[in-house]
């Protein structure tokens, strides 16, 4: 895209004209858009999307994906109760109560939404790993089937090179710290990444003595073999462990009067534990022709400290194959998802099944 830079002066009378033109041209790269299955550049893009890329994030200084989306994107993002790692989302107004359930998530293609109203588990995932996130609203999320009435933010992670350290650390005992590494050969392509994060909370400690205090840890690994050109097997390992302890709401007068108090409330006590397996493959027939399947193994675990305890096994594929005519891409899959919810002797279950 081009943008030309004109100043004009206009006089009358004995007044010159004067024109200046702003030299050389800016000339800004186009940004590829893939959240709805179809890579496109945004200015081509029939729907509304919003691209933030790994140098954006970086620039912001955010210190979670939360944290980067309410400040930095159209997301509405509000705490769920003071859980700083399962927060409500909302986007074209559907409600910061229940909006986060018109949204699909995804993740390298895996979605994050859950059968339950639980929200989606953006907290697990370490800013310093992502790439790319799309937002993508309207018509532009009808690819992504059940529960994109509002749209999709899709979620690409980076493909690392070499190995990279990062350390950071604040007030109120937060830090963060991240060790990444990839191994690139002519037939395999192995990465690894662990990250850590903790907080000596913000709030004064509750009735009990208890602090609002978290400690995260995320660990991930993905090997990808490369038998010829045309072809590409992908198998993925990925592990979270959350502890984290949220307070209580506070009136207007009381946070007015003292944000940092406990309010005479008791804080919730959460652990997550997140398992998930993952294994796909690509071919390529030709320059016109594809095809992706992937399979999402997940299973997790979320336990207060009251001990009411929820356990998820989440089954999901998707199949899909590409093809491209001059100006025209058709793609015709299949998606598979088999999801089930114990807790407390009762069970909550989803299956769907679309072409």
């Amino acid at each position: 895209m081009k943008y030309p830079v004109m100043l004009l002066i206009i006089g009358s009378g004995s007044m010159p004209l004067l024109a200046a033109t702003a030299s050389p041209e800016t000339q800004l790269s186009p940004v590829t858009v893939t959240g709805n299955r179809m890579a496109q550049t945004d200015i081509r893009a029939p729907y509304a999307s919003e691209i933030h890329s790994a140098a954006d994030i970086e620039k912001s200084a955010a210190i979670s994906l939360y944290d980067y989306l309410s400040r930095y994107s159209s997301v509405t993002v509000l705490p769920s109760y003071g859980n700083q790692y399962s927060q409500l989302i909302d986007m074209r107004g559907y409600g910061i109560g229940n909006g986060y359930q018109n949204v699909v998530v995804t993740v390298n293609g895996r979605r994050l939404n859950n059968v339950d109203m639980v929200p989606q588990l953006l907290g697990s995932i370490p800013v310093s790993a992502i790439e790319r996130i799309e937002i993508i609203k309207g018509n532009g999320s009808v690819a992504q089937g059940d529960g994109a009435m509002s749209g999709i933010i899709n979620i690409v992670t980076k493909d690392q090179s070499g190995a990279a350290l990062n350390i950071t650390g604040g007030s109120h005992g937060k830090s963060s710290g991240s060790v990444s590494a990839t191994v690139t050969q002519e037939l395999f392509s192995l990465q690894v990444l662990a990250d850590n994060s903790r907080s000596n909370g913000y709030r004064d400690a509750d009735i009990n003595g208890l602090k609002d205090a978290s400690d995260a840890d995320n660990m991930s690994a993905a090997l990808t073999l490369f038998p010829d050109q045309d072809s590409e097997l992908r198998i993925g390992k990925e592990r979270s462990w959350i502890d984290t302890v949220y307070s209580g709401s506070l009136t207007q007068d009381q946070f007015n009067d003292n944000p940092t108090q406990n309010g005479s409330k008791t804080y919730t006590g959460q652990t997550f534990e997140t398992d998930i397996n993952r294994f796909g493959a690509t071919f390529r027939f030709n320059n016109a022709l594809s095809l992706k399947a992937d399979h999402f193994s997940e299973e997790k675990e979320s336990v207060y400290a009251s001990g009411f305890r929820s356990d998820y096994d989440y089954q999901s594929t998707d199949i899909a194959a590409h093809t491209q005519f001059g100006e025209w891409q058709v793609i015709i899959g299949a998606q598979w998802f088999d999801g089930k919810r114990t807790s407390s002797g009762s069970d909550t279950s989803k299956k769907n099944a679309a072409i």
